[in-house]
């Protein structure tokens, strides 16, 4: 197949084309119950519109299944057996489907919750060619996933996927007694950037960056784009001390790069605000804790720019619990 074939099967808006023209129904659920995906066939055959089986918990009818994300099957690259079940339409009338579903894990480790149906309230359906059918299917909802996790410019996971894979290791720091760190940094006076070299280099400039935060983390740590010039990484099992040597590297490395197209020239700082959490109580939830870290590491990177940019401040709660950490040992 030539490259060119090849780039149009990457293509996302290529992908729900085909996919919209399956004459199967097709869902994607993610790990927060929310509908994500809902095709041409789906609305046709059930005669709901995406916002409306949203809001009718139809997948729950479709699938009898745990509720996605944590118990349940382990994510798999293969539809499970299909199984006959009765559905009321919007207009009223009683239908029957063969449904298959899987929960799916994308590269950036979100859950996902994969429906594949169709009527065959009046027609024998081959479940072998079915069978056939959804595993292409599967591989390219899989593809789709990636898409709607990642940041288009720089290639990093999006606001939206941190926001979930944050809530994810909070879970588990408090499941294991582990600490985790948070860094949010953004690019001094990018603005003076843009307004100079135009937005397209200033694109280049964010795209530069992320790659050095790439070249510094390790694979267990989490890079996205929080939003604008803004960036997060999430360390996994990592103390304070761990997580400045990290943010200094980095400061240190974005100060070194020098960003050219053509005859333009640049180099840029970053200021880099540090909060960290332990493995701690249930005083919090889950969701109270993540928004608290995300609000500590903001605060801290203002506190950076006040002090004069290109430099790491640590949030104080971070300074506090690891005097006592400090205090505690024997």
């Amino acid at each position: 197949m030539n490259s060119a074939a090849l780039d149009e099967l990457k293509n996302p808006d290529f992908i729900f084309q085909v996919i919209n023209l399956v004459p199967a129904g097709i869902a994607l659920e993610s790990a927060t119950g929310e509908l994500l995906f809902w095709n041409s066939a789906a609305e046709l055959i059930t005669g709901f519109s995406r916002e409306e089986a949203d809001a009718n918990a139809c997948l729950r009818t479709l699938s009898g299944a745990p509720q996605n994300g944590g118990s349940g099957p382990a994510p798999s690259p293969v539809l499970g057996r299909p199984k006959r079940i009765e559905l009321d339409r919007k207009d009223g009338r009683r239908i029957t489907l063969v449904v298959q579903w899987t929960q799916l894990a994308s590269a950036s480790g979100l859950r996902y919750c994969l429906y594949v149906f169709s009527d065959v309230t009046e027609n024998v359906i081959d479940e072998d060619s079915v069978q056939m059918v959804n595993q292409l299917l599967l591989e390219a909802a899989q593809r789709m996933q990636d898409q709607a996790n990642t940041d288009g410019l720089t290639g990093l996971l999006n606001h939206r996927a941190f926001q979930e894979r944050l809530r994810q290791e909070v879970s588990r720091t408090r499941r294991h007694g582990r600490a985790l760190s948070l860094l949010m940094y953004d690019v001094d006076d990018f603005k003076r950037c843009n307004d100079r070299f135009g937005h397209q280099f200033g694109d280049k400039v964010l795209r530069a960056i992320s790659q050095a935060a790439r070249h510094i983390c390790r694979q267990e740590d989490i890079v996205a784009r929080y939003g604008g010039e803004e960036f997060v990484i999430v360390l996994p099992d990592t103390t304070l001390d761990g997580a400045c040597m990290t943010a200094e590297r980095l400061r240190s490395g974005v100060e070194d790069l020098e960003v050219a197209d053509g005859d333009m020239r640049t180099t840029v700082t970053i200021s880099c605000g540090v909060a960290c959490a332990s493995g701690g109580g249930p005083e919090t939830s889950v969701e109270e804790t993540a928004r608290l870290l995300v609000q500590q590491a903001d605060e801290a990177l203002y506190q950076a720019k006040r002090a004069g940019k290109n430099r790491v401040v640590i949030h104080e709660a971070a300074r506090r619990a690891a005097s006592q950490s400090l205090c505690e040992k024997p």
